[in-house]
């Protein structure tokens, strides 16, 4: 799968497009996987401005989880061209007083695989998030605000792992999916099925498929099963679901993006003829 989590769901650019193919260019440097994704989600959603390819700069935090006992905490500050990279060190982000380049600093304080040097004061509440930016061409120092909602960390509540069912066997057509809710989370969850070919008690099939889906954050749904056309049955699955949200600031005619998530995800086994 996917060594970022916004690799994961770096194809949400085109949320208007229902039923549609997005064809992805690869760059390295910006947040999308190679090859194609279909989109069945039909309207307007903040998430397409996550994956928008029109700022100078991304900075923010994200917490993944891809199994029960392991989640991460990640700042990050981007930079997509030499004059605005030569400017990375003279540029900080700190959100309710944290300084996102501390977080997942394998030197703070942790607790289990949880960084918590003021991490849990940044999700499940309005955060205010300050910029202090000192370019090198003009040298001067300019500060700005910004204030958004970002939702409580996700986390999938059902289907779960066990120790006797590590990949849990689901219908595709009855496809229950449980998490933790948040009621002021107006932004809804992007839900993402991913099979990289393997199948189980089969060899692996050289093709893969990604398919993207937006459902209301009410904490249930049952899942498309247009998101799991082209997977064979017995597939061995990736789900993975994720909600945050994103402001776009102008500092020194520098067009600086600004977002938190996060995500959490599970490997199931999908049924289409077997039961």
């Amino acid at each position: 799968m996917y060594k970022y989590i916004f690799l994961v769901i770096g194809t949400i650019v085109l949320l208007s497009c229902s039923k549609s193919e997005v064809n992805n260019s690869a760059n390295e440097n910006r947040l999308e996987p190679e090859g194609s994704t279909t989109i069945l989600f039909n309207g307007s959603s903040v998430y397409a401005e996550f994956f928008s390819n029109d700022a100078d700069r991304e900075v923010g935090y994200y917490s993944t989880r891809a199994n029960i006992n392991d989640r991460d905490l990640v700042g990050f500050d981007r930079a997509f061209s030499p004059d605005i990279k030569s400017t990375q060190n003279k540029f900080t982000l700190f959100a309710n007083g944290v300084n996102i380049k501390t977080l997942g600093d394998p030197e703070s304080p942790k607790s289990g695989n949880m960084c918590i040097n003021g991490f849990e004061d940044l999700f499940g509440k309005t955060v205010r998030f300050g910029i202090s930016s000192e370019m090198t061409k003009s040298g001067s120092t300019s500060d700005d605000d910004i204030s958004m909602y970002v939702p409580y960390i996700i986390d999938i509540n059902y289907p779960v792992a066990s120790a006797t069912e590590l990949q849990p066997l689901c219908l595709y057509d009855d496809f229950a999916l449980a998490w933790n809710k948040d009621e002021n989370n107006g932004n809804g969850v992007v839900v993402i099925v991913e099979w990289d070919g393997e199948v189980l008690g089969a060899a692996k099939n050289e093709k893969s498929v990604r398919t993207i889906d937006i459902v209301e954050d009410s904490g249930t749904a049952i899942l498309n099963p247009e998101l799991f056309n082209d997977i064979p049955d017995l597939a061995m699955v990736n789900i993975t679901i994720l909600r945050g949200n994103i402001s776009v600031a102008e500092i020194e005619n520098t067009a600086v993006k600004i977002y938190a998530a996060s995500n959490s995800s599970i490997l199931v086994v999908v049924a289409k003829e077997t039961v």
